[in-house]
């Protein structure tokens, strides 16, 4: 568009006088900015590199909410901060993205490829998953409350300081095989079948967590909260439950003869005998059984 034109059609201001003053550079960045939602689409589907390039000069909010984008290729695409609300991004390949503090609520994702992406401060609440690879993932302090997580692939996924929230998720037979997610949120969350084979939760907390059938094997959960979490037939071979809290876990058709629990504290847990005890004290555990009549209906067996 010419600048004459510009001017004449420029919305938003009472007179064209003040743009009598602006340089061809300050017309150029009121253009940018001015740019419409179906406007932004149309760039990044045409390019990504354009896409990253125009985004780096514009200064206005990215809105591609409720954007259809299934099976794009946005390898390296740069979305930090941008509003994907709603969008739809099955089986996009967004590897290597950056998606830092964007806000994906609702969006649709599954099957998606995230491997190595950026999800710093992302927020995913009440997000569809299922079957995503996150694999090699920076996922610090993202949100994935409520979301729909079951399949998906966070293997050797990580956080950097910031804890990630997976509250009451669902996430049955994920894989965070290798994966650092230390201090994270996992309350009520569902993670039936998941594997968690040599990964890093430490100081995470389980409370009220399904686990049961999980695979823990060699996974370092020192000082998690497991308290009333359901663990049963999960595999605790060699898995670290040091400093842990197990009041009220269910470990039924579990065996812990392998298990660190030096620390770890037990109480009132069904699956376990009077053996069982006597055998975790010897090794460091230690028990805080509350009488018949003071154990919560939840916990009685």
């Amino acid at each position: 568009m010419a600048l004459d034109e510009y001017r004449q059609n420029f919305q938003g201001s009472d007179t064209n006088e003040e743009f009598d003053e602006l340089t061809e550079e300050e017309l150029a960045q009121q253009r940018r900015t001015l740019i419409t939602k179906d406007a932004q689409l149309e760039i990044l589907r045409r390019s990504v590199s354009e896409w990253n390039e125009w985004k780096q000069e514009a200064s206005l909010e990215i809105d591609l909410s409720r954007a259809n984008l299934r099976e794009a290729n946005l390898f390296g695409v740069d979305l930090s901060e941008a509003n994907l609300r709603g969008a739809n991004l099955r089986e996009a390949n967004l590897m290597s993205a950056d998606l830092t503090y964007a806000d994906l609520r609702h969006s649709h994702l599954s099957r998606a490829s995230l491997q190595e992406a950026n999800l710093t401060g992302a927020n995913l609440s009440r997000a569809n998953l299922s079957e995503t690879n996150f694999s090699r993932a920076n996922l610090s302090e993202a949100n994935f409350s409520w979301s729909h997580l079951s399949g998906a692939d966070f293997s050797e996924a990580y956080l950097i300081e910031i804890e990630v929230n997976f509250s009451r998720s669902h996430l049955s037979e994920v894989d965070f095989s290798r994966a650092k997610l230390n201090d994270s949120n996992f309350l009520l969350a569902e993670l039936t079948g998941a594997n968690f084979r040599g990964a890093d939760f430490s100081g995470t907390n389980f409370m009220g967590a399904d686990i049961s059938g999980a695979d823990l094997q060699e996974a370092n959960l020192n000082g998690v909260n497991l308290n009333r979490a359901d663990l049963c037939g999960s595999n605790l071979f060699n898995t670290i439950l040091s400093y842990a809290n197990l009041i009220g876990a269910d470990l039924s058709e579990t065996d812990l003869s392998s298990v660190i629990v030096e620390g770890a504290i037990f109480g009132n847990n069904r699956g376990l005998k009077e053996e069982d005890k006597t055998n975790l004290r010897s090794r460091g555990a230690i028990f805080r059984d509350l009488p018949d009549s003071d154990v919560p209906a939840s916990l009685q067996k």
